[in-house]
């Protein structure tokens, strides 16, 4: 519409809508039987957006947008309305549409919204992915946010064993699926060895075999979270030990969530590179004062921060690649911000190539919120890297499925639960082909410890082999 105004004008009234209108959000499905849909297709973030300007798309997205109401007043309705009844997945994915939909028009929770007189009928446009696109190449290297996987109940992730088990299970199929032969994971607890070996543990299970193996970087930062690595040693070696920064341009509101780097070495020809996983600042739980320059200024809170954070990331990388030799760098991770912002504008000038930018543009979305998509989960090449990518992808089995459907059991009086990749996390992960070219084979000495997580001066510490 050009202007509310003409939603206003025939509020109460019975509507229909001739346009084929687009699932944009399912975020309160099943909590409160909503959808939102979009009169163009799916609606992208003002920042992600490179056909429009950032206020041109401010200023469309709220006028293209109407939430499709159940018509209820209870919570968490049973069954959970407009989920697919063509398939077994029973889900309603992003982009999916619905035609000469009709009802009447209501306003209510800062939004206007259709109670449907009649069934709404869905299309499902947007089948589920079985597998990530094909990226080439002879190494796959990727990230995937794990959504706080915390084996310490209660805290961030899961609250009970029965959470626990459902959230790892689809973990694990989601890992599987990637076949990465490098992972970064982000969002796991930061306690040491003991959610990582859990989760390994999980996947090796599933897959028959000692397929994965963890690079332990120990207790990174201070932050309740953080980022690891794993790989498979038939196909990488890692040479010597993870790097942790301990730069003060990594705290943020008194939290030190650093970066995790590792070289590896491909087995059939050498071809080594760093790989680096990262987690910046997240746009929420904003500064208290309100003369912060993280207050939201359009590209979310912190956003001054992250772009420290970004500037002390190269910094670190490039004296990663000045001890070692190795030009060749693949990072990836959680940005927290989307295409346009300037975290990622800062990683560019550096010569990193942002390697979505390979994709079309309406694949290049990892996130949802707002009803809005983007691109927080980024993989960017160093410039002697760019032409060792075969491929990018973004493997969406998250961001466009309902949040209904994953691991929690609280307000699910319709609990839709299966042990798949589907919304084992609100974050797409991102898969990255690679064809190294063959390098001379390099070693470095490896520290194989434990080490306790605290100590104090004149008593020994044990340290394993080296």
């Amino acid at each position: 519409v050009d202007s509310n105004a003409e939603l206003e004008a025939v509020e109460g009234m019975l509507v229909r809508f001739d346009q084929t209108l687009h699932v944009t959000e399912s975020f309160s499905l099943g909590r409160f039987g909503e959808l939102s849909l979009s009169a163009r297709d799916r609606l992208y973030h003002p920042n992600n957006q490179p056909r429009l300007s950032a206020d041109e798309a401010r200023d469309l997205n709220p006028r293209l947008r109407i939430v499709l109401d159940d018509g209820l007043t209870t919570q968490n309705p049973a069954p959970i309305p407009n989920l697919s009844a063509a398939d077994s997945s029973g889900t309603r994915r992003g982009d999916d549409v619905v035609q000469r939909l009709e009802g009447i028009l209501s306003w209510g929770f800062d939004a206007y919204r259709v109670q449907p007189t009649t069934a709404p009928q869905f299309e499902a446009r947007n089948a589920r992915p079985a597998v990530p696109d094909a990226v080439g190449g002879t190494l796959k290297a990727g990230s995937l946010n794990v959504l706080n996987f915390f084996t310490t109940l209660n805290a961030r992730g899961a609250n009970t064993p029965q959470e626990l088990e459902r959230q790892r299970a689809k973990l694990v199929e989601a890992i599987v699926g990637l076949d990465a032969d490098i992972l970064g994971l982000i969002e796991i607890e930061n306690n040491g060895k003991t959610a990582l070996t859990d989760l390994v543990n999980a996947v090796n299970t599933r897959l028959g075999s000692a397929a994965y193996a963890f690079r332990d970087a120990g207790v990174p930062g201070s932050d309740a979270i953080k980022v690891a690595v794993i790989y498979k040693p038939a196909r990488v070696d890692a040479i010597g030990n993870p790097v942790v920064p301990d730069d003060p341009d990594f705290i943020v509101d008194g939290g030190l969530r650093p970066p995790v780097a590792q070289r590896f070495a491909a087995k059939d020809n050498g071809g080594g590179l760093w790989f680096v996983v990262n987690h910046l600042k997240s746009k929420g739980s904003c500064p208290s004062a309100a003369d912060s320059p993280d207050r939201d200024l359009g590209q979310g809170c912190w956003n001054v921060s992250r772009v420290r954070q970004a500037n002390a990331l190269q910094r670190w990388v490039d004296t990663l690649v000045a001890a070692s030799g190795e030009a060749d760098v693949l990072q990836v991770g959680d940005y927290n911000a989307y295409l346009r912002e300037d975290p990622i504008a800062a990683l560019e000038s550096a010569g990193n190539e942002n390697l979505l930018m390979r994709l079309p543009r309406r694949e290049r979305y990892s996130f949802v919120f707002g009803g809005e998509a983007g691109a927080l989960d980024h993989a960017f090449a160093s410039r002697s890297l760019r032409r060792q990518v075969s491929g990018v992808t973004l493997w969406h089995i998250n961001a466009d499925e309902p949040p209904v459907l994953d691991y929690n059991t609280e307000f699910k009086t319709d609990d839709r639960y299966a042990p798949t990749p589907f919304r084992s996390s609100d974050h797409d992960p991102v898969l990255v082909g690679l064809q190294l070219r063959q390098d001379a084979p390099v070693s470095a000495p490896t520290l194989d410890a434990t080490l306790p997580t605290a100590a104090q001066a004149t008593v020994a510490v044990r340290i394993g082999d080296i």
